[in-house]
């Protein structure tokens, strides 16, 4: 003897709408899923590709990225810290500096390396920058 399992046929009506009901969540957008699209490009170099000129490397310390964190040389934006590494190119004389103005906590930020023939900044500096405008150095290179 064969038992069947039969549904109710006042359930079906329950069955099609749940059904409705988990592809209409599926199919349409959903804003709290979305990701926050990146910010608009602030027009600065997010990184430099070295050509053989003098660059000095800065390193966020105690956060990855702060895309509103910028790296000025001679007071002229340059670079924005949209990655934990910026890489700027410099020459004799110019004075690099980090704007943290936007942020109100202190953001930590290390000369991480700099190129041949550049004696200052140093690399392992370290300057901290509470919501202002911070001078890592001034830079002087080798005479060759």
């Amino acid at each position: 003897m064969r038992i069947k399992a039969r549904c109710p046929y006042w359930l079906w009506p329950l069955f099609i709408v749940a059904a409705s009901a988990a592809m209409v969540l599926l199919l349409v957008r959903q804003p709290w899923l979305d990701i926050a699209p990146p910010e608009p490009s602030s027009g600065l170099d997010p990184g430099y590709v070295y050509d053989g000129g003098p660059v000095v490397t800065l390193e966020l310390k105690n956060f990855t990225s702060l895309p509103r964190a910028l790296v000025l040389v001679n007071h002229e934006p340059r670079a924005a810290f949209g990655r934990r590494y910026v890489t700027v190119p410099v020459a004799q004389g110019d004075l690099v500096e980090v704007d943290a103005s936007f942020y109100s906590h202190p953001v930590v930020v290390k000369v991480l390396d700099v190129s041949r023939g550049v004696v200052s900044p140093p690399a392992g500096r370290t300057v901290e920058v509470n919501g202002t405008v911070t001078a890592v150095g001034r830079v002087r290179l080798t005479s060759s």
